[in-house]
Parts: C-alpha cells; sequence; structure tokens
C-alpha cells in the first residue's frame, strides 16, 4: 500500500510539472533548448544514443522533457484543426481572456494583452500567435 502511495505521488508531481511546462512563459525557452539541442545533434551521434542504451540522453530529448513538449504542443494546437474547431476553441479562449478583462477593468487594473474585448484584433492576434508561437514549435518538433 505504501508502494502504492509513493508512486501515485510520484505521477501526480510529474503531471504537475508536465502540466506547468504548458505555460507560454516557458515557450520560447523550450524552443530554443530543443533548436539547440538539434543543431549539435549529427546522424552519427543519433547512433551512438541507438546503440547504446545506457548513455544518458542530452535533456532537451529525455523521455520528461519530450514529453512536457509534446503537452505544450497539443496545448496549442487549435491552429492545427479544421477551420470550424479552431474558430470555435479560439474564440472560447478568448472568451476567458476578454473576461479577466472585464474584471481587471472593474478593478482598476492594466490588462495583459488580448484582454480587452473592445481593441484586441482577433484575426491579426491569430496570424501572430500561429506565426511566432505554433509555427516555430511544430517545426522543431518535426
Amino acid at each position: 500500500m505504501v508502494r502504492i502511495l509513493i508512486i501515485k505521488q510520484e505521477s501526480n508531481h510529474k503531471l504537475t510539472e508536465m502540466i506547468l511546462h504548458t505555460d507560454l512563459a516557458k515557450h520560447f525557452d523550450q524552443v530554443k533548448s530543443i533548436n539547440s539541442a538539434l543543431a549539435v545533434m549529427t546522424p552519427e551521434t543519433w547512433s551512438e544514443y541507438a546503440r547504446d542504451p545506457d548513455k544518458p540522453i542530452p535533456a532537451p530529448f529525455d523521455k520528461k522533457s519530450l514529453l512536457a513538449l509534446v503537452l505544450h504542443a497539443a496545448d496549442i494546437s487549435n491552429a492545427a484543426k479544421p477551420w470550424h474547431l479552431q474558430q470555435l476553441f479560439t474564440m472560447q479562449i478568448l472568451q476567458e481572456f476578454f473576461d479577466q478583462g472585464d474584471e481587471l477593468k472593474q478593478r482598476n487594473m492594466p490588462l495583459p494583452p488580448l484582454s480587452n474585448r473592445t481593441t484586441t484584433n482577433i484575426p491579426d492576434s491569430q496570424i501572430g500567435f500561429i506565426a511566432y508561437l505554433v509555427k516555430p514549435l511544430y517545426e522543431s518538433m518535426s
């Protein structure tokens, strides 16, 4: 019973850590890390890792880092979905931002980007999101 509890606690910690990696504040560091590692990996280096299962995998390619990267990619994947789903999910996310902005306005607090329902240019915001966040991550992962 104690062993199961310890395993469950470790799994919950890993899951929490994975979810925290979906934070967009970590996005550019994740993309930079994977791109830097890819730049120095040669076919010969990949072959070395394939031949020696005991050789430690570099950080961006270890299981935990790759799982976090894939979860983050899934989290921002609306742009890769069919148009009707992309539009539906985008509007739901923006509605959350706008609701937050409305609440901040009532408290006379500054509004973060995309949270002002009267000034946010939705098409431009989505073009920027895809061009500067989604596309670079998916290119790195491919």
